[in-house]
């Protein structure tokens, strides 16, 4: 398995948020949605790194937001609404939705989000390019 410095975990993130920005332009929103999940993995990835560079928790966003310690590098005031957004992106996103056609990314945000419609793909992708941007502006100030 490749190994990754956190300079470029760092630089990842960024690289797969304007990827997602640009997916969900075109209107491919799984692949927006999934991306957006991986710019945030990629910069808790660097945070996680700067203390533990052997560390692996795979994907799991939960573990590797309590392990990278990146809250606990944030201002208070910034401390909940960037938890907040971290946790619904946990809750959203999962790295098996790379496998995922459009439709069944559906089904699955229908049960979690207790919603439906016909924007229900561009919403949720909508609204994880900005969970997503909220998390990567405020860690990427203070990015070890």
């Amino acid at each position: 398995m490749a190994t990754y410095n956190k300079f470029e975990y760092r630089r990842a993130s960024h690289e797969k948020f304007n990827a997602a920005v640009c997916a969900e332009s075109g209107g491919h929103y799984a692949v927006s949605h999934y991306l957006a999940g991986v710019s945030v993995e990629c910069m808790l990835r660097a945070y996680r790194w700067a203390i533990d560079p052997s560390s692996d928790v795979k994907h799991d966003l939960r573990k590797l937001m309590k392990n990278s310690g990146v809250l606990e590098k944030l201002p208070a005031k910034h401390q909940s609404i960037v938890r907040d957004a971290l946790i619904e992106i946990a809750r959203r996103w999962t790295i098996s939705h790379r496998y995922a056609p459009a439709d069944r990314l559906e089904t699955y945000l229908k049960v979690i989000l207790a919603r439906s419609g016909k924007r229900l793909l561009r919403d949720n992708s909508n609204e994880m390019i900005g969970f997503a941007q909220l998390v990567l502006t405020e860690c990427d100030k203070r990015c070890p």
